[in-house]
């Protein structure tokens, strides 16, 4: 077994976040980008956030709704749904 190289893992990182981002409605990238570890060059490690999407069906005054929370470690995307929510599946590493 051979050990991906930092950058290749750091670019992996970076794309699963470039197509994650959208999802966390309301959220700017920057803001997201905030709470992201580091690796030593500067490149993105990991990063956790909320799924959100705008509205809520049921309660019509809600700006938003939490579907679940992603998590992203080089490039193994997974993310936890709130229960009762089939649109994600629950995936672990």
């Amino acid at each position: 077994m051979h050990a991906e190289p930092q950058a290749d893992r750091a670019r992996d990182a970076q794309a699963a976040f470039d197509a994650l981002a959208p999802l966390a409605w309301g959220v700017t990238r920057e803001e997201l980008l905030e709470e992201a570890e580091r690796n030593s060059d500067g490149s993105l490690r990991s990063i956790e956030f909320a799924w959100i999407k705008k509205g809520n069906k049921m309660n019509k005054g809600w700006e938003n709704t939490v579907l679940g929370h992603l998590k992203i470690f080089g490039k193994t995307p997974w993310g936890s749904p709130k229960s009762g929510h089939r649109g994600l599946a629950e995936n672990r590493p």
